[in-house]
């Protein structure tokens, strides 16, 4: 019954002039915004969207010969929850925190450090809630 959306867009000037951010199905779920200089494409590689433990593993993927960077996002439904960044991963925003979730963001901007293949895991979430995750190449 909920949703989690991921939406990248390559930013022109003024795109951020007098932006609001703002749930517009009332959810009320915490929104994200990251900013990634030099790639020009976001591509989804995995998505994981039926963990209820304390771990969220996305499955890994063989990069691209024009790779900048590998981003993951993940979600968890209770707030109290502080999901730790895959290792080596450089945690970017989170536990941010909403009455009902926890968003969190990281990633890797030496290509050279992701494994072609490598799975993705997230830890420390709360069993037994749900929790969602998405992996991204940038080129």
């Amino acid at each position: 019954g909920y949703y989690g959306r991921v939406f990248w867009k390559v930013l022109a000037a003024g795109d951020l002039a007098g932006v609001s951010l703002v749930s517009a199905d009332g959810v009320g779920g915490p929104i994200m915004v990251e900013i990634y200089r030099g790639a020009s494409i976001a591509t989804l590689k995995s998505t994981n969207g039926a963990g209820t433990s304390t771990t969220l593993s996305l499955a890994g993927f063989t990069k691209s010969g024009s790779c900048k960077g590998v981003v993951t996002f993940a979600s968890d439904r209770d707030p109290a929850a502080t999901p730790t960044p895959p290792v080596g991963f450089n945690a970017r925003v989170g536990p941010g925190t909403s009455s009902s979730f926890t968003g969190n963001a990281a990633d890797l901007l030496v290509p050279a450090n992701y494994s072609n293949g490598a799975a993705v895991v997230w830890t420390n979430f709360v069993d037994g809630y749900g929790q969602v995750g998405w992996l991204y190449e940038l080129t």
